[in-house]
């Protein structure tokens, strides 16, 4: 399981309920299957939208740190830089063109150059 810190599912650990829910786990695997699933998943982010996710990456540290009022207010202070990138403007106009549908089910088709 990828968190960031060490949490044990067994009884003896801290167990998953010590998991603070922002982190969101959506998968978990076998110890012998993580090293690839990790380098897999590294490979996806790495061929997203660089600068949203390093602006999503600040807002949730941002929300555990000042409280998610604060980071609505944080979230308005950096989301131009994003909106204006080009991955972005690729973004939108690969929705309008193909439609919500089409794009949703080609996502992870898309290639983004993170600027």
């Amino acid at each position: 399981m990828l968190l960031g810190f060490v949490a044990s599912a067994g009884r003896n650990g801290a167990g998953l309920g010590a998991v603070p829910r922002t982190y969101g786990i959506n998968r978990v695997v076998p110890d012998r299957d993580l090293r690839e699933a990790a380098l897999a998943w590294a490979q996806q982010l790495s061929q997203g939208p660089a600068l949203a996710h390093a602006v999503t990456k600040r807002l949730q540290r941002h929300a555990l740190d000042q409280g998610s009022r604060q980071a609505d207010q944080y979230l308005l202070d950096v989301a131009p830089d994003p909106l204006e990138s080009r991955d972005m403007q690729y973004a939108v106009e690969l929705l309008l063109t193909q439609g919500a549908g089409r794009f949703m089910q080609n996502h992870a088709e898309v290639v983004f150059e993170g600027r």
